[in-house]
């Protein structure tokens, strides 16, 4: 019988980033044991000793969403995104682990392609719960944290956020997924630049070639105010999840995985 195998992360107590980086871990622990969904990590088991706190997970063996979105060629040329059959796949497999976070008064935080590992049948899996927070319904958190590319307005501006800063990150994502690039950011733009273009500016139109459903979906959900932005509006998350953009996927078949998904990891690309 084949040995079931799994991923050890490895943190330790004494960061030098951190100043409280053991209640992080643990409030990272206590997050992940509270979810049980099928597009979220399984932690197994977690041990600690003098100086590390060891996360014993499942091992999600198909690689991060990001090298399915960037590709190298063996002549060492790049190509990014994918079409929109593929993106819709992750999209509505993604949000829909987010509402159900959401529905546990958790928001993620960190929603990147670097925090979405593909499973060997092709499902994504978040991973890495290191910013997520417990809020209750109408609270607002004004941690600045995330990832500069995927920070929505109300983060950079600290307004206080909510939900609808996943939702943003999930517009991003989709938006790279789709066009092979970020909405605000290009090459050699420094941090200021890019927080200035977050709040400020419309994103780079998506090509003429994308479909007016997916340009429509990206625009509801990079709507700087959070107020009146998808997921937030009076259809709550089922906005995000009954758009149009997804109207030929199955989201109760997504759910028991029992839908194809558009690309299985190669056996020679699988980790472990």
């Amino acid at each position: 019988a084949e040995k079931t195998k799994f991923a050890l992360k490895v943190q330790d107590k004494e960061d030098g980033v951190r100043t409280d980086a053991v209640s992080a871990i643990k409030r990272e622990i206590t997050v992940i044991q509270q979810m049980n969904h099928p597009n979220v990590i399984d932690l197994v088991n977690t041990y600690e000793d003098d100086l590390h706190i060891y996360m014993l997970t499942s091992l999600v063996r198909g690689g991060e969403l990001w090298n399915v979105i960037h590709r190298e060629d063996e002549d060492g040329e790049w190509h990014s995104g994918m079409d929109e059959n593929q993106a819709k796949f992750y999209a509505l497999n993604v949000a829909d682990t987010l509402a159900y976070m959401h529905r546990q008064n958790f928001i993620f935080r960190d929603l990147k392609p670097e925090n979405i590992l593909i499973d060997t049948e092709g499902y994504p899996t978040i991973v890495d719960f290191g910013f997520a927070k417990h809020v209750t319904e109408d609270e607002l958190t004004y941690t600045f944290c995330g990832t500069p590319n995927y920070l929505a307005p109300e983060i950079v501006m600290n307004r206080g956020h909510a939900a609808g800063a996943d939702h943003w990150a999930l517009g991003v994502l989709i938006y790279e997924m789709v066009a092979g690039e970020n909405p605000f950011f290009y090459e050699g733009m420094d941090q200021m630049a890019l927080f200035q273009a977050v709040v400020q500016e419309k994103f780079y139109p998506l090509p003429d070639t994308k479909s007016p459903e997916v340009a429509d979906l990206v625009t509801k959900i990079l709507e700087k105010d959070p107020k009146e932005r998808l997921g937030k509006l009076r259809g709550g998350e089922k906005d995000i999840l009954t758009h149009a953009w997804f109207s030929d996927l199955d989201l109760p078949g997504l759910r028991r995985k029992t839908v194809k998904a558009p690309y299985i990891p190669p056996a020679d690309k699988l980790n472990g």
